[in-house]
């Protein structure tokens, strides 16, 4: 096929050169948006990063807010294990006091009893010594002593 040197009222050589302009144009946009796609692409990889530290950083915290819960909660049952220890602990002190203090009562009471069958006991050898007295018997030999 032979060209013509004008093509439908344009020099051939024009529209090349029109032609090889366009080609650089379109080759200059696209190298520029090639260029904002990998800037997008470097944000991109950079926001993925970020959020994988994050995510990784979450699980970190709530791992170790597990073991501290865990923690506070093994805390809080030796809590309640040590309050029902005391509380047993008060409760037998408290039973053993009264345990003593009824033992004490009882030998008070004894006491008192013993007492007064010791003056009973004085009393009626009061009487009896007088008695021998008034009837001349001879006085015991410890007296005499």
């Amino acid at each position: 096929m032979v060209y013509k040197k004008t093509l439908f009222g344009y020099k051939e050589e024009e529209v090349k050169q029109h032609l090889r302009n366009l080609e650089k144009d379109y080759t200059e946009k696209l190298k520029t948006k090639r260029q904002k796609l990998r800037e997008i692409l470097d944000k991109n990889n950079k926001l993925r990063n970020q959020i994988d530290l994050v995510a990784g950083e979450t699980e970190r915290l709530i791992s170790i807010n597990r073991t501290y819960s865990k923690s506070i909660n093994v805390f809080m049952q030796e809590i309640k294990d040590l309050e029902n220890k005391l509380t047993l602990i008060k409760k037998e002190e408290e039973r053993k006091r009264i345990t003593s203090f009824s033992m004490m009562e009882q030998k008070v009471k004894e006491f008192k009893s013993f007492c007064s069958a010791l003056n009973s006991s004085m009393e009626e050898l009061t009487s009896i010594i007088q008695r021998n007295k008034m009837n001349g018997a001879p006085a015991n030999s410890q007296d005499s002593k």
